[in-house]
């Protein structure tokens, strides 16, 4: 992993955790994370922690001159990461992450042992991301992903417009994850107050556009509803511009407790641009039988898991937003069918079984 859990609760620690509970269901499962802290180097609480070194310009800059390999697999060539692999008695690796394929793959590790599951399509965030330099670098990033993904056993992707870029490359075996998480006590969202929610560290590019759209819609959003309340959460960029939201804004950054805050609300937003991976909030406020609005883009493929369209045009999100927060027994009942619906998936081991098929 390229982030230790015990260190980071991010989208992709999550979704690690989700993943590696539900295979030591049917397989035995040792983890291997590269970590910040010297304190959790070794062994600790079942992740062992291998030193995360600072980008070594040098050496990426190298790689991309001789091999055209891209700065982010380049990055995570690690040689601690490698000899930790070497030295490991288990038979098969998972990946988590097309780039931390790199490390297995300079240790030796032969494609009938290697399974990766790629969360989310780096080049996409590239693409997507707003910079002519990311932009520049996604197609390196494309041709990393396909290479690994071509030295691998068999991967696993959690959205169906990136399984079908790696079947149009020739590549067949791939799994996909419909991953839910676990039910927890349901919101009780008829009686909640016109409060709608955001969640997402704004450090990710996509995170920081949807925002940035938000901040466009809500005074439409407000206007139709007096007293109507917006609330972003989420660690904000250290080195984006600062937000100049209207009083009815509020911008709580990280929170220790999100269960909380998503009860409190009558519905997440996610007017997201850029997708890929597991839309780990939409699946949180799912879990607790909260309400979302999001375009076809942030549903990804849960909109089939959830038989749930998304809102693309300002008009339509404007809309669903408004409604959630005038009808709260409509926002009650959309939420109850959400959490009715991962209920079922969760006791039925969709995921579980789908995890337990890609590393057969």
């Amino acid at each position: 992993m390229s982030k230790n859990p015990h260190e980071f609760t991010t989208g992709d620690t999550t979704v690690s955790k989700l993943v590696t509970e539900l295979a030591a269901e049917s397989f035995s499962v040792s983890q291997v994370a590269l970590t910040v802290d010297p304190q959790l180097l070794g062994n600790h609480n079942g992740i062992y922690g291998v030193p995360k070194p600072p980008p070594s310009l040098t050496s990426i800059a190298y790689k991309l001159a001789t091999k055209l390999r891209s700065p982010v697999h380049a990055r995570f060539d690690i040689p601690n990461l490698s000899r930790r692999i070497e030295q490991s008695p288990d038979q098969s690796y998972v990946a988590e992450h097309s780039y931390m394929a790199e490390s297995a793959l300079t240790s030796g590790v032969l494609q009938r042992n290697l399974y990766i599951n790629t969360h989310v399509s780096e080049s996409d965030v590239y693409r997507n991301g707003g910079k002519t330099s990311g932009r520049v670098m996604a197609p390196l990033i494309l041709r990393d992903e396909l290479r690994v993904a071509r030295r691998a056993k068999r991967i696993a992707c959690f959205d169906g417009d990136e399984i079908q870029r790696y079947e149009r490359a020739g590549l067949r075996d791939v799994q996909f994850l419909p991953l839910t998480l676990r039910p927890a006590e349901k919101a009780k969202v008829a009686g909640t107050e016109k409060q709608l929610v955001f969640v997402g560290d704004q450090r990710w590019p996509p995170n920081r556009q949807a925002i940035e759209r938000l901040a466009y819609l809500w005074p439409r959003i407000q206007l139709q509803v007096p007293g109507a309340r917006l609330k972003i959460i989420g660690k904000p960029d250290p080195n984006g511009r600062p937000w100049h939201f209207p009083p009815s804004v509020e911008e709580a950054g990280f929170v220790d407790d999100l269960s909380s805050e998503l009860s409190s609300s009558r519905a997440m937003v996610a007017p997201l641009a850029v997708g890929g991976g597991v839309r780990v909030k939409i699946l949180e406020a799912i879990s607790v039988g909260l309400p979302v609005v999001s375009t076809t883009t942030g549903w990804g493929s849960l909109a089939g898991l959830f038989d749930m369209t998304g809102c693309d045009s300002d008009d339509l999100f404007i809309d669903e937003c408004v409604r959630y927060l005038s009808d709260p027994s409509y926002a009650a009942k959309v939420g109850r069918e959400l959490y009715d619906a991962n209920w079922t998936l969760w006791e039925e081991r969709v995921a579980a079984r789908a995890v337990e098929s890609w590393l057969a």
